[in-house]
């Protein structure tokens, strides 16, 4: 079984919810006029549109399983390991935001989200242990919302 969820936002748009189209489309047209069929986006915004499509990769379920486990699992993270841990913990975060921003009822989460991510990396071990466990209850929590609102869509 796979447990990647496809994903068609980029997480180099930077903040939450800034989607591939969306950050294409400035002023939406319409498809014809005088009869003439005219594309729906200019030649940049396709080439934006492409360019962040090629880019893109799916979000593996199994690798944010697995940093969550490092990180709120019965062993902590190490210390030479905890600044990468932390790293792709926000990165996992940027990304299901982007992905969650489409449903209104999940944005206060979305926002506590982003609270979470912008906190400096701490110097102290245990104070990046415990951001680190903060970042992953916030994922774990995200995860957990967005397959439960999925579901209600189903």
């Amino acid at each position: 079984m796979s447990t990647t969820m496809a994903n068609p936002q980029s997480t180099a748009a930077g903040a939450c919810g800034a989607s591939v189209v969306n950050a294409a489309i400035a002023d939406p047209k319409p498809a014809q006029r005088d009869g003439q069929w005219n594309p729906p986006l200019r030649s940049d915004q396709l080439r934006l549109v492409r360019d962040r499509l090629v880019a893109w990769t799916p979000l593996n379920l199994e690798v944010i399983f697995d940093d969550l486990d490092a990180a709120i699992g019965s062993q902590p993270p190490t210390a030479a390991t905890i600044a990468a841990l932390l790293e792709r913990l926000r990165g996992h975060l940027k990304r299901l935001c982007d992905i969650a921003v489409a449903d209104p009822k999940l944005s206060g989460l979305i926002e506590r989200g982003r609270l979470v991510w912008d906190e400096r990396l701490p110097a102290d071990y245990q104070d990046a242990v415990g951001l680190a466990r903060r970042l992953a209850f916030m994922l774990e929590r995200l995860i957990e919302d967005c397959a439960i609102e999925g579901a209600d869509d189903a």
